[in-house]
């Protein structure tokens, strides 16, 4: 009898809410190494390698949907490759914003998967 109590209370359990799990990569379509600096209270900075991968958030838990990316606790992003630079604000509308999860490319693996990528290529610098 503790067993079937303890099988009905898992399956109960087990199929309330899924599980999603949620990456956001910044991809380096480039030949040259590139800096993305994060300009906070705090600078974060890091170099993705050409054609490289950088992940920026990984987040998996049960809250009801896909987890969403913040970046307005940075003032601005930098982006460098060799000497050139490209700043995005967070009230800037230029193109490719990095802010706007428009410029995000979105690739739902599998359902409740998601994957956001931004990929920094040689128009970007143009």
């Amino acid at each position: 009898m503790k067993n079937i109590v303890f099988i009905l209370f898992s399956i109960i359990f087990l199929s309330c809410d899924p599980q999603y799990d949620t990456i956001f990569i910044i991809k380096n379509t480039t030949t040259d190494t590139v800096n993305v600096i994060f300009h906070s209270a705090v600078n974060d900075s890091v170099q993705i390698k050409p054609n490289g991968e950088y992940i920026l958030l990984h987040d998996s838990g049960m809250s009801g949907g896909p987890s969403k990316l913040s970046l307005e606790e940075n003032d601005s992003i930098s982006i460098i490759k060799n000497d050139d630079r490209y700043i995005f604000y967070r009230d800037s509308s230029s193109m490719n914003q990095i802010y706007i999860m428009d410029n995000w490319t979105e690739n739902n693996p599998s359902k409740h998967k998601y994957k956001y990528i931004y990929i920094i290529d040689n128009e970007l610098f143009k």
